[in-house]
């Protein structure tokens, strides 16, 4: 774990005139500190803690940089912030899926634990210098759908309508026909639904296991896959759509993000790790090994309607992530420079492919 810091620390230590940034997976994850004051990066005046992939990087004086797992959704890890000399506070949602919320850190004992045990939902903490002062921002945020007309031009506020469903939460929607494939909740987690005919049902409860991300819905609407955490790890499973069959593909991905059916309905690409490492895969539906078709890290692809093209969002540089591309047989194709938040799903193809 120490070496792994330090490889970590030297990949994220950036000098920027007379200070030295910490670069971190998202906003909220930076610290300057003055370079006369840190002559080695394991050294600082104060403590540091980061987000690093999966872990918490902490480096504090007189000690070599150290990994922490901690009990919440490490990878979503905001805002980690010393209170004192051991006591790390951070910004994070529950193993259920549930929160964001706040947490405790004690980096001898390396155990966490939740401080924050009401409705409100954290979204950063700072705290003042000597650590006897915090500032925290909370929301209680509210999610449904709505109808944007693809036109010609730049949709305007009129334009967009409502999306009326039965459920008083709907979030990351998926079209298969005549259905609607998305997530709701009626308890602490994000399920599965479906809704046709003016009728919803849902066809995986978030209280078993909670959904983060959207689901892949085959063309003809007759199966989504879905991402579960099992045994500490996040797996793809095929659901139904009426829920009475659910089966794991690909045990050996560790799933990162949304995944996309293709439109032959045999594939399903994702990017997640093996035993190699970070990649894109394509996995066969039927059943059989992943097929990596790109190194690195991949998250969130969308396959062409032609089948012709993935793209999906790569390894950051800074706060956001560019855009690839490759052909279902691997082959990178050459993209504009575009560049899209880590959080959410930034890119859908048109109807069209176009």
């Amino acid at each position: 774990a120490s070496e792994l810091a330090h490889e970590s620390a030297d990949r994220f230590a950036h000098r920027r005139g007379n200070e030295v940034e910490l670069t971190g997976l998202g906003r909220g994850n930076c610290r300057f500190w003055p370079v006369h004051k840190l002559p080695v990066f394991n050294c600082p005046p104060r403590p540091i803690a980061k987000a690093v992939g999966p872990f918490l990087l902490l480096a504090a004086a007189r000690v070599r940089p150290h990994l922490c797992r901690c009990d919440s959704d490490i990878f979503l890890v905001r805002h980690p912030t010393f209170i004192d000399a051991r006591t790390v506070l951070y910004v994070a949602p529950a193993q259920d899926g549930s929160g964001p919320w706040l947490w405790s850190l004690d980096t001898e004992r390396r155990e966490s634990r939740r401080v924050s045990f009401g409705l409100e939902r954290y979204t950063s903490i700072s705290a003042s210098a000597d650590g006897r002062r915090l500032v925290a921002t909370v929301a209680n945020p509210t999610a449904s759908l709505w109808r944007v007309p693809i036109l010609d031009r730049v949709a305007e506020d009129a334009d967009v309508s409502a999306f009326p469903l039965p459920t008083v939460r709907a979030l990351a929607p998926r079209f298969a026909g005549s259905t609607l494939f998305y997530l709701s909740s009626s308890g602490s987690g994000d399920g599965l639904w479906t809704y046709q005919s003016g009728q919803a049902l849902e066809i995986w409860k978030g209280a078993d296991s909670p959904l983060r991300e959207a689901p892949a819905v085959s063309r003809d609407g007759q199966r989504a896959a879905i991402v579960l955490r099992r045994d500490g790890r996040l797996r793809l499973y095929l659901v139904s759509a009426d829920g009475a069959e659910v089966q794991s593909v690909a045990d050996e991905v560790d799933v990162q993000g949304a995944a996309e059916w293709s439109a032959d309905g045999r594939w399903i690409v994702a990017g997640g790790t093996d035993s190699k490492g970070p990649g894109l895969f394509k996995i066969p539906v039927e059943g059989g090994a992943a097929l990596r078709i790109a190194d690195g890290l991949a998250f969130n692809p969308v396959w062409s309607p032609d089948g012709s093209l993935i793209v999906y969002a790569g390894p950051n540089v800074d706060a956001r992530f560019p855009l690839l591309a490759v052909t279902p047989d691997g082959t990178p194709i050459q993209m504009p420079d575009v560049r899209v938040p880590y959080l959410g799903e930034r890119v859908r193809f048109l109807p069209d492919g176009k």
